[in-house]
């Protein structure tokens, strides 16, 4: 029915307006945006590395037991470096702080990319073993 289908968009409004972007579970809900002013989802996608990049270092490989404290809070990469978070099994929560919050859950097949100087942190989602991998 018509009806049910409005009920049920604004229903979804709602939940968009009211979620804070700690406490979804979808990437894509922020708080603050109302039925007139829905959030852009072309600037909330997962950046890639660009062409021309090279792999110069990386980390040791991280349990959910010992990932540094500094990569628990907002941290950045130096300018011009990116990083690509490598998950060998398990999953882990990939925040970027700015200039919008973006939250992404990496596991095998869905690494993760930073951008150079962009404050973000990650959170063990369970178990969880992961590199990083710097690039310039």
């Amino acid at each position: 029915m018509p009806g049910d289908r409005k009920c049920r968009a604004r229903t979804i409004t709602q939940r968009m307006s009211l979620i804070g972007p700690y406490k979804s579970a979808h990437p894509f809900i922020y708080k603050g945006f109302g039925e007139s002013n829905p959030p852009s989802t072309a600037g909330l996608r997962m950046k890639i590395l660009p062409d021309g990049v090279s792999a110069y270092a990386r980390t040791d490989t991280f349990s959910a037991r010992s990932i540094p404290d500094n990569l628990r809070k907002s941290h950045r990469t130096k300018t011009g470096t990116w990083a690509r978070i490598v998950i060998l099994e398990g999953r882990l929560r990939y925040r970027v702080l700015e200039p919008v919050i973006r939250e992404f859950e990496l596991w095998p097949d869905r690494p993760g990319v930073v951008e150079p100087d962009v404050p973000h942190e990650v959170e063990a989602m369970g178990d969880v073993r992961f590199y990083v991998e710097f690039y310039r």
